[in-house]
């Protein structure tokens, strides 16, 4: 015998459609089991009535799922477009207390290679780098901060969906940018150049060479390089936002944030951190602040924002909410990506209501 079906949250539904759906399901028993079995007859709307069946279907997981994941987005990005001055720069700021601390580590045990074994096996500062670097978007997730670039897919989403505001995203991404500055100098400066951490070798030479070779790079090379940096952030965020325990998520957000910190891609709030601990050991003068800040920074922001925003914010957006397939039973065949955008915040409302529902 087949098991019953049960239809979740669904009044309308009747014995009828409960046949329906067990003979559907002996069908497909049947077929896996090489047996012949009629398939069975709806009426009415089959479509419909398929796809009452289908959101009977549950598998057993320890994960949220994708459009639960870009669901809370939308409802983070009506706070994070909300924040009052002080609390969002602070958290800025914070972050960036946090970016800066794992780059001092990472810096600081790959600097301190001998020179000549960089020379010969040049991957492995980098996997040194790319393995401790990561801890960063622990602190940021599971401590708590605003990233810029996490940002730029967040709120990226939430404009898509009509949840925030231009005004809103503009005040937030400027102002978690300018505090996410304003905390990787501060620890770099207080905390690692008055440390004198760096200040002798062989840690003076290649912390000055990490910031001579970033703001040296070409402009294509940077933008090109930051655009899967900041891809592969966000893509932690959302694959740490679907595990429920702090292990799960530790995991999921650290292998992206190791391959772009192992390949050399440009992250715009990291380089806020390598780069000035590089001007401090000296790299000031082969590079000045001006390029640094004026052309390759700017390139490496707009990349970021391509990468975050457009590739992953957009890719979450496209897959489940353009269409607004999510939760319902007959979904339109068609849908406008301008009037998607002219419902601005009235849909705060259906949020409330899915959220409730």
């Amino acid at each position: 015998a087949s098991p019953n079906l049960v239809f979740a949250n669904d009044e309308n539904t009747t014995s009828k459609d409960q046949a329906n759906a067990n003979s559907k399901l002996d069908v497909e028993i049947g077929m896996m089991a090489g047996k012949e079995t009629p398939a069975p007859e709806y009426e009415g709307n089959a479509h419909q009535q398929m796809v009452k069946e289908l959101k009977a279907y549950t598998l057993p997981s320890g994960l949220n799922i994708l459009p639960d994941v870009e669901k809370y987005q939308e409802k983070v990005a009506i706070w994070k477009g909300n924040l009052p001055f002080g609390k969002l720069f602070f958290l800025g700021w914070l972050a960036g207390l946090w970016v800066a601390a794992p780059a001092t580590l990472a810096l600081t045990i790959a600097g301190g290679l001998p020179a000549d074994i960089r020379t010969l096996w040049p991957g492995i500062p980098k996997l040194i780098v790319g393995s401790f670097f990561p801890v960063a978007i622990f602190l940021i997730i599971l401590f708590g901060g605003e990233l810029f670039t996490g940002n730029c897919m967040i709120m990226t989403v939430g404009f898509l969906t009509g949840r925030v505001s231009v005004k809103e995203i503009l005040y937030n991404l400027w102002w978690v940018l300018v505090s996410n500055f304003v905390g990787c100098v501060f620890y770099i400066y207080f905390f690692t150049e008055l440390c004198e951490f760096f200040h002798k070798e062989p840690w003076k030479s290649y912390v000055a060479s990490i910031a001579v070779t970033k703001v040296n790079l070409a402009y294509h090379v940077a933008f090109l390089r930051s655009i899967p940096a900041n891809a592969l952030v966000c893509t932690a965020v959302v694959l740490g936002g679907l595990s429920h325990d702090m292990c799960g998520k530790m995991l999921a957000l650290w292998f992206p944030i190791m391959i772009f910190a192992v390949v050399g891609y440009e992250h715009a709030i990291a380089n806020m951190a390598f780069i000035p601990a590089g001007f401090f050991c000296g790299a000031d003068s082969q590079v000045d602040y001006g390029h640094w800040l004026g052309t390759n920074l700017l390139i490496v922001i707009i990349g970021n924002a391509i990468g975050g925003g457009l590739f992953v914010g957009g890719t979450l957006w496209y897959l489940y909410s353009w269409t607004s397939y999510y939760g319902r039973a007959n979904p339109p065949s068609k849908s406008s990506m301008l009037t998607q955008l002219r419902r601005g915040r009235s849909n705060l409302k259906s949020w409330i209501v899915w959220e409730n529902s």
